[in-house]
């Protein structure tokens, strides 16, 4: 992304990226959707400061964008604060550095997943148009580049995430190719590939793009969720109001829309349009946040802004990040993704970091990398 500011702002954003812009401009209109029930009472944050109740409103998995019939039977995924596996996640203290990034190539590291199938091996990607993957050790080694867009003949503008799910057996990774700062593209895509096998590496082959629409006029977005189960995805977009006169992409940040979208879509033909599912308030979150102004972004006005995200491997946690901080959610068993963000989140310790925007669930740990020449591998203390 792209950063058109004043000198001031270039003052506070001093090392950060000259092709980074931390927002699009404002959503031309506000999904058709019904609010979704509250969240329970008994679910409390571990933080020091209760969190805000993130505004969100659902609509039917069967209806379009125009219906705004009630649902029923729909409920946010809430826990008691004794079965809450995301408060125990919050509730740990300190962060741990457990590396550093090798090599020159990666130095806007804006997406990041854990192998399932390859311990200690991570898969992350620059920001922008560069179509190559890197595999990553927890110390930061480097373990193979794999240029996905020569492989398979794909061009790319803006990528911005990635996630990983298993098709019968076999570990696919999808790229999100959807940064779109000016609100212009006309759709996004998603590139799927097989995981490359680290024993016995060869050139990527079998690379494939499918492209998608919103209904609703394009927006920007960073953070890619998967659940594999229900063969979904989720975009969580990362709009700001351009209408004041804050520099371009420092305006105020607008609550993220949640897209869905079919994982089982071939490719070719024409874009798959996306359904918007629902809203969450980042925003309101961010008042909350124990570090919400320490960030440049947010002295700006550009607070709460989702710039990455996960799902864990067992489907029971949702991970949310934005500059200033992680949050995390639960996620009960048959619980759809966007039921389980209108519960109540809790902030987890995470290192600050210049410019975060990649994190990812590897088994009891949370690992994030920001920004910037040989960033460092920090993890959330299991």
């Amino acid at each position: 992304m792209r950063v058109i500011a004043t000198v001031f702002v270039i003052g506070l954003l001093a090392g950060c990226s000259s092709e980074r812009n931390p927002g699009g401009q404002a959503a031309n209109t506000t999904p058709a959707v019904v609010s979704g029930p509250a969240p329970s009472p008994n679910t409390t944050p571990a933080t020091t400061q209760e969190p805000a109740t993130p505004r969100i409103d659902v609509t039917s998995s069967t209806e379009s964008q125009a219906t705004t019939e009630p649902i029923t039977g729909t409920e946010p995924a809430t826990t008691t604060e004794s079965t809450s596996v995301a408060a125990d996640w919050c509730a740990r203290s300190g962060t741990e550095r457990i590396g550093t990034v090798n090599g020159a190539d990666i130095v806007e590291a804006s997406g990041l997943v854990a192998s399932r199938n390859q311990p200690g091996v991570y898969w992350t990607h620059n920001d922008g148009s560069d179509t190559r993957l890197f595999a990553v050790g927890e110390d930061g080694s480097d373990l193979g580049v794999f240029d996905v867009g020569a492989a398979g003949g794909i061009a790319a503008r803006d990528i911005e995430d990635i996630a990983l799910i298993d098709r019968e057996g076999v570990s696919e990774l999808l790229i999100a190719d959807f940064g779109d700062n000016l609100r212009e593209r006309e759709s996004i895509q998603l590139i799927e590939v097989p995981e490359p096998d680290l024993s016995s590496p060869s050139e990527v082959v079998e690379a494939q793009a499918i492209d998608f629409v919103y209904p609703d006029g394009p927006h920007n977005a960073e953070t890619l969720l998967v659940d594999a189960d229900a063969g979904l995805f989720f975009i969580v977009t990362k709009d700001q109001d351009e209408s004041t006169s804050a520099p371009q992409g420092l305006g105020p940040t607008l609550p993220a829309v949640i897209y869905e979208g079919p994982l089982d879509s071939a490719p070719g033909g024409e874009p798959i349009e996306l359904v918007a599912r629902g809203t969450i308030d980042l925003p309101a979150l961010s008042d909350q946040a124990t570090r919400s102004r320490a960030h440049p972004f947010a002295l700006l006005g550009a607070a709460g802004v989702a710039t990455g995200g996960d799902v864990a491997a067992d489907g029971s946690l949702i991970a949310l990040r934005t500059y200033e901080t992680v949050w995390l959610w639960d996620r009960a068993t048959g619980v759809s993704i966007p039921d389980a963000l209108a519960g109540v989140p809790c902030e987890i310790t995470a290192v600050f970091e210049q410019q975060g925007e990649a994190v990812a669930f590897a088994g009891d740990r949370l690992v994030t990398i920001g920004e910037g020449n040989n960033p460092p591998i920090n993890v959330v203390a299991s």
